[in-house]
């Protein structure tokens, strides 16, 4: 049987938070979990938010681990970024939200994180800009954790 886990993270029960909810600090004990490394996708929900939707948001981490994303760029020189995914834009009626399902991006590849305090990065596409125009809505993103079966 395969290791898993979940790591639920919310973002209004979270350790701090900056820039209006899109750069949010959880704390998490890691050292609870199987130190291992692991294929990690995550599902993402935010609650309604007053945007036309026309940004993409992207979701990245501080974990010092991921091991398997690349940006590719116009200079030829590949660097590796702590990019999880990207979030799927869905309007209904009055209703605008973000959201991504567990299958909605490949899996990250990375060694168990030791960093206790982490934090998630709501951005513009693959820049550096936080997604605070419009102001990122609360959110809930869970982190599911499985042991790759091979490495």
């Amino acid at each position: 049987m395969v290791y898993s886990f979940s790591v639920v993270c919310d973002s209004s029960n979270n350790r701090y938070s900056q820039i209006t909810g899109s750069t949010t600090s959880f704390n998490f004990d890691w050292s609870l979990v199987k130190d291992t490394k692991y294929d990690l996708t995550f599902s993402y929900m935010s609650a309604d938010t007053t945007t036309t939707l026309s940004q993409v948001m992207t979701v990245s981490t501080d974990f010092n681990s991921v091991e398997n994303v690349y940006l590719a760029n116009g200079t030829g020189a590949s660097q590796r970024i702590n990019l999880l995914g990207s979030l799927i834009a869905s309007k209904h009626g009055a209703n605008s939200y973000y959201y991504a399902e567990e299958n909605t991006n490949p899996a990250v590849q990375l060694n168990k994180p030791n960093n206790n305090i982490f934090t998630i990065f709501l951005r513009y596409g693959t820049t550096n800009i936080a997604f605070n125009d419009p102001v990122a809505s609360a959110y809930v993103l869970i982190l599911h954790f499985k042991e790759c079966e091979e490495y």
